[in-house]
């Protein structure tokens, strides 16, 4: 599973950038001079669906020797899956811009054919800004739990700071994150410090036809706490989205890359791993009625890696019914 970690963690990080900074531009006006009282606005999303997901990697077997021989074809896993989730959120918008909200996340995936693919998630995301001049400054903590295969894995803690300046026609937003990651059981060598920064820049309504672009650029810093450098590395992520709407549907296409470089090889005398990472997502969303929505997703990663081991490909999409209070 060593694969999964600098892709899925990253990308969990942009997209939690992302929201993060658009709670913040919203609320945050920009004339600051302004004595703004707003009421506090509440936001409840319940999502039930049912996905498939496919997951393949090179066939090996391990020597006597200990050493890694691989083998004609693949192993695959994948099989269907339900799934479950609750968002909500609060803001509480005060004078002179200044605001405070809190977001929460449940997730559960289930297998009921291949329990190995079974997931769940929480997090929780305090967050405050205050305007600065014609921008929004502020921070927070983001705070997130996972199980995998009906086990604990990891638990994570992160200070997260924004800085967000409002444009004609878009914004700039600069995101900062330390943290830490705690692994559960005999994953516990895989403990780190996080360390990342995210650039963003977002224009609305660029193109006839288009709501929204974003481009995203993410350098990260992920240090092993059990001082092993095969699990130490630096990544940079380029994203790029789009998000518009069309015969009464919306949508959103998402086109990431991601290089990470490793301190060192995973075997003695093998240079430093090296990996790529291209991840394509594209969401089609129905407004059934104002409150309910009927959302179609499709995900695809291809991990190219300097260790044959960790090539992998993974495919997914799933079909979901949310109802929205607000």
């Amino acid at each position: 599973m060593g694969w999964r970690w600098p892709v899925r963690r990253t990308a969990h990080r942009i997209l939690a950038g992302v929201a993060l900074v658009s709670t913040a531009a919203h609320a945050a006006p920009i004339d600051a001079g302004l004595p703004v009282m707003q009421e506090p606005a509440v936001r409840v999303d319940v999502e039930t669906g049912i996905g498939h997901e496919s997951q393949q990697a090179p066939l090996f077997q391990v020597s006597p020797e200990s050493a890694i021989i691989y083998l004609d074809g693949v192993q695959r896993h994948g099989g269907g899956h339900l799934r479950w989730r609750v968002q909500g959120s609060y803001e509480s918008p005060l004078d002179q811009g200044r605001g405070f909200g809190i977001q929460a996340d449940l997730q559960v995936k289930r297998a009921p054919r291949e329990r190995q693919l079974d997931l769940y998630s929480a997090s929780v995301q305090p967050l405050w800004h205050v305007a600065w001049g014609g921008d929004s400054i502020g921070g927070g903590l983001d705070l997130q739990t996972m199980g995998v295969a009906g086990q604990a894995f990891r638990d994570s803690a992160s200070w997260v700071g924004h800085w967000t300046r409002p444009v004609p026609g878009g914004l700039w937003a600069l995101i900062g994150e330390w943290g830490r990651d705690r692994h559960h059981g005999d994953f516990s060598d895989m403990d780190a410090r996080i360390h990342n920064a995210v650039l963003q820049r977002r224009w609305n309504e660029p193109f006839h036809g288009v709501n929204g672009a974003t481009l995203t650029v993410l350098a990260g810093r992920e240090s092993n706490q059990r001082g092993l450098p095969e699990l130490s590395h630096r990544s940079l992520m380029f994203s790029a989205s789009l998000e518009g709407s069309s015969a009464g549907l919306d949508w959103t296409l998402r086109a990431s890359r991601l290089t990470a470089r490793f301190d060192a090889g995973v075997f003695a005398g093998e240079a430093a791993r090296r990996d790529r990472t291209s991840m394509l997502d594209a969401i089609v969303e129905w407004p059934v009625t104002d409150l309910d929505d009927v959302r179609l997703e499709w995900n695809l990663l291809d991990n190219r890696s300097s260790v044959r081991l960790y090539d992998t490909r993974y495919r997914q999409w799933s079909l979901s019914w949310s109802r929205h209070w607000r």
